[in-house]
């Protein structure tokens, strides 16, 4: 087997050749563990033990970014590594406490968009997460546009 019983699967095409490997977060430590097509494992620390994990790519490179949803704040951390290899992280607050954190192209312009699901409402808020990448890693500073709603399944009581 792959990871403990604590950690939570991720999934991505973590090289960019085309196939997803398996993954995982482990919150205890705030660490994702990828899994490579050889065998061996990278890891990539972030985020906390109340986190949840995402993976996407955010910004269209074919290689899969990570993430972390903070439920308390409803606040996505993401990471990306551009083309010269500088690691790029971001905040991006969608939703509210207690939301879940979804990820999908909701535009087909083949970068992942960010959404939350609210429970207590069946509530699905779509969003766009957009890395102005001109300069200094502490500039990039996610933006969010293009945030609509809809109503999805029966609320949790």
């Amino acid at each position: 087997g792959y990871g403990l019983a604590s950690d939570r699967a991720v999934s991505g095409d973590w090289d960019g050749n085309g196939t997803d490997e398996v993954g995982v977060y482990r919150p205890a430590e705030g660490t994702f563990y990828q899994r490579r097509p050889d065998g061996t494992s990278a890891t990539v620390l972030l985020g906390d033990v109340d986190d949840l994990p995402v993976s996407g790519d955010w910004d269209g490179n074919g290689v899969t970014d990570l993430g972390v949803f903070d439920q308390a704040t409803a606040t996505f951390t993401l990471r990306l590594v551009d083309a010269n290899a500088h690691v790029w992280t971001s905040q991006l607050p969608l939703g509210v406490a207690g939301d879940l954190p979804v990820a999908g192209d909701w535009d087909g312009d083949a970068i992942t968009d960010l959404g939350v699901w609210a429970p207590g409402t069946a509530t699905f808020t779509q969003g766009r997460a957009v890395f102005p990448m001109t300069s200094a890693p502490a500039d990039a500073v996610a933006t969010r546009m293009a945030v609509t709603t809809v109503q999805f399944g029966l609320p949790r009581r």
